[in-house]
């Protein structure tokens, strides 16, 4: 369940029990904002209600069955809902102290984390107890030493004492750094991203939530044992005003360094897969518009040359603008049979190859109209292999070629670009794909999937509550219908196939509510669509919106270059991202691993998703890969909303 549903629902249950706090109602806290990742915009106020409920529970008066039970309820429910929170953080904290020690960070922090854990786990033994004594036929022994034991001052026995050492494990002290400075080092967290599902800046309000967690626990606890005390020893309002003003300060100095950890903290989340075919495709590709083909310098001539007697010059360069292979798919001469995958379009960008060299042609392939690889891989005579050689040698056509001389000139053997005419590219859909604001819904998630060629954005929306919080059982996944008017698709071609590589960003009075890939001057980018909203009230102002995309060409950005890198597919760990304000040209996969049959880099179709829903500030689209030497993935990323300013505290 949601988490704000979660302490919402427990403080609706808590004081709706009759004459238990009869003046605090579900609305007063509704008001408050009720934001779990501030300590409340008023913890004095927190403590007045909590004071009132456990004056209720010791009471002497006569309490009929239906009221003790209505209040044992409470109790169970404020444990669940609040365990709720935290019943996956034995695996977190396994994560983390992991990460921690394999990182070399300072052991004393280390050690404190992991007591942080412990502590934590100390006080809900605490509050197991905690609900027997409060029962009506209680043992008068057992009360005594729940009392004396969460009244102690003794370090890690009494609550004070260990609500105050998990303070100090996240924020430090004047002797020690602060556990949570350390956690927004995206260093050591950047792992935890992935196995958690969860942007860093949750990662490390899950921290904060699990200190809130004990601290509301612990206030419950200490509360009801001073009113116990208060029975024999009425004189005890100090004592309630030190423990009213010990969590009025414990609540602010938490919040206040969760917000700075908060404020340098990374929102990005993204796919984490490997992209291992073994484990399931996770990835498309783009149709061939260009490709690699192996020709003899006899067989090309330049487009302004009207005949081939310009003859071989053993260069093959000259070829590299607007030239064209004389052979056609109907050729007879033996040259152009033998090399079968000709290029019917123009070719560019041509060098010189090796001089003696063995063609494996793909199985099926014979000229370029056939949407199958030409070429699976090339031998030279130095043993040099171009693509991928199989066990058990060529399964298609193996053909020899080697670089003869005519009487003028030596020829060689060329290696070029091919463009087809009219080549069968992917398409990319320019649509925007827009939440159901009407319904109040927002953008929480995203992926790509590629349909008859065309690839598609699709959103994950979900329900826009109080406080940013996000109702889990209303995600769905939105995409838009299907059309075949091609004038909402873009295809790439050899002078216009940029990516921009950047993110798009919302400042906090907005939340992501529709994406769409746009083209503009050369350029294809994301834009996104955002509506202001209510943040206490969780509402859309639907008639307000905005569009958010980046202005400018290539020219104010640094190309990430990635000619003549490996194939993605050959690497299983892709974690090197790159920085925003950058674009990648879609090229040819490289010679040595492919034979330059495919375009790269690859997409990346894995969802986007938090597994903690939340409303988005923004998007964008980076380039991953195995360090630097791979073409890597087109990549989709998110961008949690950032709940920064909206952290208070208040005396």
């Amino acid at each position: 369940m949601n988490l704000i549903l979660i302490l919402f629902s427990f403080l609706f249950v808590s004081y709706s029990v009759r004459n238990v706090a009869a003046d605090v109602t579900p609305l007063d806290f509704a008001e408050l904002g009720f934001n779990v990742l501030s300590s409340f915009d008023n913890p004095a106020k927190i403590f007045q209600a909590f004071s009132k409920f456990t004056s209720s529970m010791t009471s002497d008066g006569d309490k009929n069955e239906k009221t003790l039970n209505k209040i044992q309820g409470t109790l169970t429910s404020m444990n669940n809902k609040l365990d709720s929170i935290t019943e996956n953080l034995q695996s977190f904290r396994d994560e983390i102290i992991s990460k921690l020690k394999e990182l070399r960070t300072d052991e004393e922090i280390t050690s404190r984390l992991d007591r942080f854990f412990i502590l934590g786990e100390t006080i809900d033994r605490y509050f197991d107890t905690f609900r027997q004594v409060s029962k009506k036929n209680r043992s008068k022994d057992d009360l005594t030493r729940f009392i004396n034991t969460v009244r102690s001052l003794n370090s890690g026995v009494g609550v004070k004492a260990i609500l105050i050492e998990m303070l100090n494990a996240l924020t430090g002290n004047r002797w020690s750094s602060s556990g949570l400075k350390v956690l927004s080092d995206f260093t050591i967290v950047s792992t935890l991203v992935c196995s958690r599902g969860r942007s860093q800046q949750l990662i490390i309000n899950n921290l904060y939530k699990a200190l809130w967690v004990a601290e509301l626990k612990g206030l419950a606890m200490d509360l009801f044992t001073i009113k116990e005390l208060m029975k024999k020893n009425p004189d005890m309002k100090s004592t309630l005003d030190n423990t009213k003003n010990d969590f009025v300060e414990r609540s602010n100095e938490a919040v206040k360094y969760l917000k700075d950890a908060m404020s340098k903290s990374s929102r990005e989340l993204w796919s984490c897969t490997s992209n291992n075919p073994q484990q399931g495709v996770t990835y498309e590709k783009f149709r061939s518009f260009m490709y690699k083909v192996i020709q003899p310098e006899y067989n090309m001539m330049q487009s302004w040359e009207r005949a081939t007697w310009f003859g071989c010059r053993e260069d093959c360069t000259r070829f590299s603008e607007d030239s064209y292979i004389t052979c056609k798919p109907w050729s007879a001469y033996h040259d152009c049979i033998d090399y079968r995958n000709m290029c019917e379009g123009k070719t560019y960008y041509c060098g010189n190859f090796d001089s003696n060299i063995h063609i494996c042609h793909s199985k099926d392939s014979t000229f370029v109209e056939d949407e199958s690889r030409h070429y699976e891989y090339v031998e030279g005579d130095n043993g040099q292999i171009y693509g991928k050689k199989k066990q058990g040698g060529c399964n298609g056509k193996l053909t020899y070629h080697w670089a003869r001389s005519e009487f003028w000139a030596p020829c060689d053997i060329c290696v070029c670009t091919c463009v087809p005419p009219n080549p069968k590219s992917s398409y990319i859909d320019l649509r925007v794909v827009t939440a159901d604001v009407k319904e109040n819904k927002v953008v929480v998630g995203l992926r790509l999937k590629k349909i008859d060629d065309v690839f598609h954005l699709e959103i994950q929306q979900g329900k826009l509550l109080p406080s940013g919080s996000i109702d889990p059982k209303t995600i769905s996944w939105k995409s838009n219908p299907k059309t075949n008017d091609t004038g909402y698709y873009h295809k790439f071609s050899l002078k216009d196939r940029s990516v921009l590589l950047d993110d798009v960003e919302f400042d906090s009075t907005f939340v992501i509510t529709g994406v769409k890939f746009a083209h503009d001057d050369g350029l294809l980018r994301l834009e996104a669509q955002g509506h202001r909203f209510d943040y206490k009230q969780g509402k859309l102002i639907v008639g307000y919106y905005d569009l958010h995309y980046f202005e400018g060409g290539t020219r104010d950005l640094r190309e990430y270059d990635i000619k003549d890198y490996d194939l993605p597919t050959n690497h299983l760990n892709n974690w090197f991202h790159t920085v925003p304000r950058q674009y990648v040209k879609m090229t040819i996969s490289s010679m040595k691993s492919d034979v330059g049959q495919s375009i790269v880099p690859f997409v990346d179709i894995e969802p986007v998703t938090s597994k903690q829903p939340t409303p988005l500030s923004g998007v964008g689209l980076f380039h991953k890969s195995h360090k630097n030497e791979a073409a890597g993935y087109l990549a989709l990323k998110i961008l949690s909303y950032d709940y920064t300013p909206h952290v208070k505290f208040n005396a």
